[in-house]
């Protein structure tokens, strides 16, 4: 985004999506959501990251409980561009209740499965002599 008063950008270099608001370019609300559309892909029955496996809940839970920043993620996740994390994040924000339910859920099916396939007890390791 060019700096605030700066509207060289405003049909210019930062194409005809700019606007000039209160002498700042940005973006309306329509091209925000084009621009999202093509970072994520809803059509494989969760929303992930356009051309990858990476779901935009792993996004979310990396950024909301583990604390990483957009620059933490990317980082973790070379194949993933900045504009790629944050258009996950905002997809997250807007549908934040469904993501934290298929949280809830997947926590309950492992709870289940903990429950129903106890972890076999740790047998100590014989050193080699």
């Amino acid at each position: 985004m060019p700096p605030s008063g700066d509207n060289r950008c405003l049909g210019g270099v930062g194409g005809p999506h700019w606007q000039a608001v209160r002498g700042r370019a940005t973006m309306t609300s329509m091209q925000v959501a084009r621009a999202l559309q093509s970072h994520i892909d809803e059509t494989a029955g969760r929303p992930v990251v356009a051309g990858t496996d990476i779901k935009v809940g792993q996004i979310a839970w990396e950024c909301e409980y583990h604390g990483m920043t957009p620059d933490d993620i990317v980082e973790a996740h070379p194949h993933l561009t900045l504009a790629d994390v944050h258009a996950a994040l905002a997809y997250f924000y807007d549908h934040r209740d469904a993501i934290v339910a298929e949280w809830k859920e997947r926590d309950r099916l492992i709870e289940a499965m903990q429950t129903e396939f106890p972890a076999p007890p740790l047998r100590p390791r014989h050193r080699a002599q």
